[in-house]
């Protein structure tokens, strides 16, 4: 029976938390890796992130998922040991691993603790690595010597913080709240400022300072929906490694300005925009490697997201380093579309704000256009419904820029 003090509710719900995080830390380090072969901090930090889950799971008696992390483990303890770092294919194995302990996590919250055929064949995998590449036997240990709770310094990223999840409509809530204090202060000075007598100046002289007071909790309780940008950029990390792979290319994200605040519901509704350039930009924007060396380039294409803060604005960018957009092809489909008419001279400008026109994308123009700018007027709807703008630029051969401004 639980110890009256345990209460695993309470505690589930910090593993579901802290599980979500070190997993993240998990899958950006091993991306990582491929392009920090030497890089041994990497293989580390992973190792500590699957101990820690290891333990905390164990500690709940979610067995099969601890027994899962466990050959994890043991796979990375492998590679500590060698002083060496997995190779591309196992970084992709682990990958998967990191995948499916999150369907597992999942799996769990919802009451299901059993691993699935396809895990069970993936810990299998995982635990022939194992022995294949391992100096030495590993001797399987007692449960009570290695997988209890996991220690102060190796709990989970975040787990040492002293933050606090909440729900973003009690957020909204306690903001309007404030909001209605303040125009109830309104009303009650203007009373006060009618009784024209010494008492009535001094109860007036001690609303105003209960008025500074509460407009600092405002300006508090709105600074608590800001957050940094950075976790959001860094979710397409493995999204760049996995999509440029499967099209036979070699890609790299760079994030500048992570630490930039904006607010949470913002976030949220950028999510899917970027997501959608980011894949435009390997999909159809950076080249394959033989043809980037052929240019001059590198055979690892770069994609740069950037924020920064300008005047009341946030300004998110997305650059390529690929093939650009093709002006005139753009023009010749305009042209055919109804959207231009004539042989007039058309500003750049003018042609890459094309592609974010309405009606503009067809299956048609995934050919005709190598697929650069299909889609992109989805981008640029969700943004208008955050009231900021889209801007394209491109130089054939060199890249090309989204930039978007928020207010």
């Amino acid at each position: 029976m639980d110890s009256p003090d345990f209460d695993r509710e309470a505690i589930f719900a910090s593993f579901l938390v802290e599980s979500e995080e070190g997993l993240d830390v998990m899958e950006q380090a091993l991306v990582q890796m491929e392009s920090s072969p030497s890089d041994l901090e990497l293989l580390h930090t992973i190792f500590r992130v699957a101990h820690s889950f290891k333990g905390n799971a164990t500690s709940l008696e979610l067995g099969e998922i601890a027994g899962f992390a466990h050959v994890v483990e043991d796979l990375l303890d492998v590679f500590r040991e060698q002083q060496a770092l997995p190779s591309p294919d196992l970084i992709s194995l682990l990958l998967k691993a990191v995948d499916e302990l999150r369907a597992m996590v999942s799996s769990a919250s919802a009451g299901a603790h059993e691993l699935t055929p396809k895990q069970h064949d993936l810990r299998k995998e995982i635990a022939r690595e194992v022995e294949k590449r391992a100096k030495r036997v590993v001797r399987a240990k007692a449960t009570s010597e290695e997988s209890g709770s996991a220690s102060k310094g190796d709990s989970l990223p975040g787990a040492s913080h002293r933050t606090l999840r909440a729900d973003v409509d009690k957020l909204d809530q306690m903001l309007n709240l404030t909001g209605e204090i303040v125009i109830a202060q309104g009303r009650l000075r203007r009373m006060i400022e009618k009784l024209d007598t010494d008492h009535g100046r001094a109860i007036l002289e001690m609303h105003r300072e209960a008025e500074r007071l509460y407009m600092d909790l405002q300006r508090e309780v709105m600074s608590i929906r800001m957050v940094p940008i950075g976790p959001l950029f860094r979710q397409f990390v493995r999204s760049v490694r996995d999509l440029a792979k499967s099209h036979g290319k070699l890609a790299r994200l760079e994030i500048v300005g992570g630490d930039v605040e904006v607010d949470t519901t913002v976030m949220e509704l950028l999510k899917d925009p970027l997501l959608h350039l980011v894949r435009n930009a390997i999909d159809h924007g950076l080249e394959k490697p033989a043809v980037r060396e052929r240019q001059g380039k590198s055979s690892c294409g770069l994609i740069r997201l950037t924020a920064a803060q300008s005047g009341g604005n946030i300004v998110v960018t997305l650059q390529d380093d690929g093939a650009g957009f093709d002006r005139e092809r753009i023009i010749d489909k305009a042209r055919r579309f109804g959207l231009l008419s004539g042989k007039e001279e058309i500003r750049d400008q003018d042609v890459y704000d094309l592609v974010l026109q309405a009606g503009f994308s067809t299956a048609e123009s995934v050919t005709d256009l190598s697929g650069r700018g299909v889609g992109l007027d989805v981008v640029r709807r969700n943004i208008d419904n955050l009231r900021g703008t889209v801007e394209v630029s491109s130089t054939a051969g060199k890249g090309s820029t989204i930039t978007i401004r928020l207010p």
